[in-house]
């Protein structure tokens, strides 16, 4: 069976805190791991988002059904799995793996299942060509880019490659970039628009008037476009110049 990626998972370091005496804040730290899940789940339903799909197996009944769906992922090489693994009686990860193929995943369901019960949360995974993070507050847009998966832009040190950024802050009237190269700015461009149309629900043109805080992660697969792996909302104040709703975390047009 492949090794765990267990280690570096959230669970894990919810584990450690437990273990040092922090049990409060390791429980917040869970329940919002939980509550990011079914938001994603919720905006995918409500307003289209484009996020992963996940399956979950109770393991060993539904082994067959299990690697059935293992299979289907990973039938034209185009996919690996992301494979979560835990015990029924605690949401608490057990075993994970990234990046699974469709043969280590079977392996893994059968050796974890043989002792006790389990559930399997099954996601297609590989590794993006790109990924960002935006962020929307009153008078401000902006985002981070990189092309690679990403903890490029997450953890200090892991970048191969360049860190991209725009943003437009009120009262101005363009996008500013972080870099002059003509390509960069035109994949910045594409992704910024593409997030403010799709979460604050408005063009570029009238981000000065939107009221809302957004902040979202997103994975960008030349094949199949933006995924999100984050998305939240709150709403502020709306400027006098916005008489829209807002409805299911957007600005309803």
């Amino acid at each position: 069976m492949k090794q765990s990626t267990h280690e570096t998972s959230m669970s894990a370091w919810v584990k450690h805190l437990e273990h040092s005496g922090h049990q409060a804040f390791a429980s917040k730290i869970m329940q919002e791991e939980h509550a990011k899940l079914a938001r994603l789940d919720r905006l995918s339903s409500t307003i289209g988002l484009p996020v992963y799909q996940t399956r979950r197996f109770l393991l060993p009944l539904q082994t067959k059904a299990y690697e059935a769906y293992c299979k289907t992922l990973t039938a034209t090489n185009a996919w690996n799995l992301a494979l979560r693994f835990s015990d029924p009686a605690s949401p608490t990860a057990i075993h994970r793996l990234l990046g699974a193929t469709c043969f280590e995943a079977i392996a893994a369901g059968k050796d974890l299942a043989r002792s006790s019960p389990c559930y399997a949360s099954v996601t297609p995974y590989r590794e993006p060509d790109q990924s960002g993070t935006f962020i929307a507050r009153p008078g401000l847009a902006y985002l981070e880019y990189v092309r690679g998966p990403h903890f490029w832009i997450t953890k200090p040190g892991q970048a191969r490659g360049p860190l991209l950024s725009c943003e437009l802050r009120f009262p101005q009237v363009s996008v500013v970039y972080s870099t002059t190269d003509p390509s960069d700015r035109a994949l910045l461009f594409r992704s910024f628009q593409y997030c403010v149309q799709r979460l604050v629900g408005c063009s570029i043109s009238e981000l000065h008037c939107h009221g809302q805080f957004v902040y979202a992660e997103f994975h960008w697969h030349q094949d199949r476009g933006p995924i999100f792996i984050e998305c939240s909302f709150a709403e502020s104040w709306v400027g006098p110049a916005a008489t829209n709703d807002v409805q299911d975390g957007r600005m309803k047009q």
